[in-house]
């Protein structure tokens, strides 16, 4: 029993910053075989004796830490009679080890980290009172591992549902606001680009969080639609249109072999609302869905598109009217609060359509127009100016009879939303070091696709083609500074 308490802090060895990837490697897969060998009841009787993760470090210790943890998560599944002060105890210690582990080793944890996120995400959905915290403690596992946040893994999936379920929504935005740029691949269509060891320096996770590395499941195109479909739920309890509208699109624009699914119709549902509520109208969607597409998901949204085209025309009466005939289908569809904003957006158009023909109005001509007391419509407008929404100013006049003026401004030059020179530049810089940033991953995932084995398959076959029927450009790759600087080396890497 000692050998193995003793045997679980055998790693990392002192010398660890001084390995290379390859010895790193080496030694770290040999402990894990060390400790999947031992067998669960011995290593439960060692944790029953000594409390082993009250010894062990997670953040030093993290394999074996992950084993004895999984070992008393496991243990509770044989027991009938649970004591909710024991799988308490199991949970906080859960809690630590996602927000504590090291990432390096985690790369070798296989299924373990993913199975620690999942387990939590259930075990706390009933305890209101562990929602915060196990909340952060699923995004920190997932952005401790891919600090990036660039590869989507079933934990995100995981991580929505929780954040969905306990109405945690701003606590989701670090994981929402990083750009997913690739998904999990199959190892044995994956290029070592960075070296052939996880513990290697990659430049970017989609490296080492493959299928088969165990970090995440398999994901389908439910799971993709799925997860984005939440995140815009999430925008949308919110109240952040514009992010909510991407999510949305990045539903409709997947491609499909065959029918649309369940999921898109009702992202759709939801992009046409969302639209309106954004733009005052809905956007052309074959822009965004192919034909075929586009044509099964508005034959089942009719009901929607009605109420954008009320809604683009400025038909306040004629739209409630529309909303309460359909009052069950806005309920069934999980859209009754969207639908009720579209209400109250309705005046804000108004008053931007007024901008368009007007430079100046009467207040109480504008509480007319609206429908609205003269007091209401004030505060209203006054809102309007201090989000941002309308580039205009209230003018209070001198004199018994002088009522205020909304007074409205063309340009952004001019008005309370004016920028200035340095505050334009700064936007046009930070926008450029996102495009920039986007970029460098467009590139990678070129490269990654022009060293699979399927890509230089067809390259062969369109070089002798190239002989026998005469020159051919074989994608404008030989022209391709990018390509030629490393098609040699990693080819024969590759072979």
């Amino acid at each position: 029993m000692a050998e193995i308490a003793s045997h679980l802090l055998d790693f990392p060895p002192a010398n660890a910053d001084r390995l290379s990837p390859e010895e790193y490697d080496k030694r770290i897969k040999t402990f894990y075989t060390s400790l999947a060998n031992i067998s669960p009841s011995k290593l439960a009787a060692v944790d029953g004796d000594r409390d082993l993760l009250e010894v062990i470090d997670p953040t030093t210790n993290t394999i074996s830490y992950a084993f004895v943890l999984r070992s008393r998560i496991e243990s509770q599944y044989t027991i009938k009679n649970k004591s909710t002060q024991v799988e308490n105890a199991i949970v906080q210690k859960a809690i630590l080890f996602l927000n504590n582990f090291d990432p390096l080793q985690a790369r070798y944890l296989r299924d373990q980290l993913k199975l620690f996120a999942e387990w939590l995400c259930k075990q706390v959905k009933s305890r209101a009172n562990l929602h915060q915290h196990a909340v952060a403690a699923v995004r920190s596992s997932i952005l401790r591992l891919d600090p990036s946040g660039g590869t989507l893994t079933s934990s995100h999936h995981h991580f929505l549902d929780l954040c969905l379920a306990t109405r945690s929504f701003r606590a989701a935005l670090p994981v929402l606001d990083r750009v997913v740029y690739s998904f999990p691949a199959n190892k044995a269509t994956t290029t070592n680009i960075d070296g052939r060891f996880a513990c290697s320096d990659h430049t970017d996770s989609s490296s080492f969080i493959t299928e088969s590395s165990g970090l995440t499941t398999r994901l389908d195109a439910s799971d993709v639609h799925e997860y984005y479909l939440m995140g815009a739920m999430i925008y949308i309890g919110l109240r952040q249109w514009k992010d909510a509208l991407l999510y949305l699109e990045c539903v409709l624009a997947s491609p499909t072999s065959g029918q649309p699914t369940g999921l898109m119709v009702e992202a759709y549902q939801k992009w046409v609302l969302v639209e309106c509520i954004v733009n005052g109208r809905v956007a052309d969607a074959s822009k965004i869905m192919n034909q075929a597409t586009s044509k099964v998901v508005k034959g089942c949204s009719k009901a929607y598109d009605s109420l954008a085209q009320i809604f683009a025309r400025q038909e306040t009466r004629h739209l409630r009217a529309e909303i309460s005939a359909g009052t069950s289908i806005w309920f069934e569809d999980g859209n009754s609060g969207l639908v009720q904003e579209l209400v109250t957006s309705m005046p804000r158009f108004s008053v931007i359509n007024m901008q368009k023909v007007y430079s100046a109005l009467p207040l109480s001509t504008v509480a007319e127009w609206l429908e609205q007391a003269l007091d209401q419509t004030h505060a209203f407008i006054e809102n309007l100016i201090v989000t941002g929404a309308l580039n205009a100013s209230i003018e209070l006049r001198n004199g018994p009879d002088q009522g205020a003026v909304l007074r409205f401004y063309s340009n952004r030059g001019s008005g309370p939303n004016s920028k200035s020179e340095q505050e334009l530049t700064a936007n046009l810089v930070e926008q450029t070091r996102r495009t920039n940033e986007m970029m460098g991953h467009v590139k990678l995932a070129d490269r990654r696709l022009v060293l699979t084995k399927e890509y230089i398959d067809g390259l062969r076959k369109r070089m002798r083609s190239k002989e026998e029927d005469g020159p051919a450009n074989m994608d404008g790759l030989e022209n391709n500074p990018e390509w030629s600087a490393y098609q040699d080396e990693d080819i024969m890497i590759d072979a």
